[in-house]
């Protein structure tokens, strides 16, 4: 083979890498009816029991300005989860839940950027949902979006409770959820997208947490699932304040 002809295969090679992707592809399920679906989920999520990533999170306000930060997340399921971001190699925000309080640190940063108004404890209320599968498998199937995706809800009043999801229908990924945010029937949308196989286990690389005070986006990354983590990740910052 000349050189020329193996340059074109190590291109040609690299690119079809790129299109298909390096990584397991998502299991596919037949359709069996939405309640196998839902407990299909639920029972996924109960697999989870720790996960660690760095991250980049995009903290966006309502008028639309927006601050960029490096993260790193870490969470032991049930309750225990961490976000910090930092900036310019300074740590600007933090939100560390254990079963013992809530604690939030943001910034008071120059030149208008949102980490004062946004709201970290939705942060820590949609992750809650997510590792806990979000779903329940006594939900009412909705009226389907496409054919691609199934939704599944219920009719409620009461606060935090989620009104609506949309899954997609081979793969069972929850791709938005919708949820009733206070008394006053604010909504908030938790919105997944990205997934992958890792460590055996599906999960989002994208997570898009979307409110009338603003969204919150985490790409994530280098993203390990099941492995160990040190007690002392969940200490918070001593600058941090208690919310509950």
């Amino acid at each position: 083979m000349s050189n020329w002809y193996g340059s074109l295969f190590i291109v040609l090679s690299a690119s079809a890498l790129a299109i298909c992707g390096c990584g397991p592809r998502l299991p596919v399920h037949p359709w069996r009816g939405h309640d196998l679906a839902l407990r299909s989920i639920v029972h996924r999520a109960e697999l989870l029991e720790t996960l660690t990533a760095e991250c980049r999170l995009i903290l966006t306000r309502p008028d639309g300005t927006s601050t960029q930060l490096r993260g790193a997340l870490v969470a032991r399921m049930p309750g225990y989860f961490r976000l910090r971001g930092w900036k310019l190699s300074q740590p600007v925000f933090d939100v560390t839940l254990t079963p013992q309080g809530l604690w939030v640190f943001a910034a008071d940063l120059t030149g208008g950027d949102p980490l004062q108004s946004l709201p970290a404890e939705r942060i820590v209320d949609a992750w809650s949902r997510l590792s806990a599968g979000i779903v329940d498998p006594s939900w009412d199937p909705l009226p389907d979006l496409d054919r691609r995706r199934f939704r599944v809800g219920q009719d409620v009043s009461s606060s935090d409770a989620p009104t609506n999801c949309a899954i997609d229908r081979s793969t069972f990924t929850i791709r938005e959820c919708e949820f009733v945010a206070d008394e006053d029937a604010a909504r908030l949308a938790l919105r997944m997208d990205r997934y992958k196989v890792i460590d055996g286990h599906v999960w989002p690389l994208r997570i898009d947490l979307l409110s009338d005070h603003g969204q919150v986006t985490l790409l994530l990354d280098d993203v390990s699932i099941n492995g160990e983590i040190s007690e002392g990740a969940f200490q918070p910052p001593r600058r941090a304040i208690r919310k509950r």
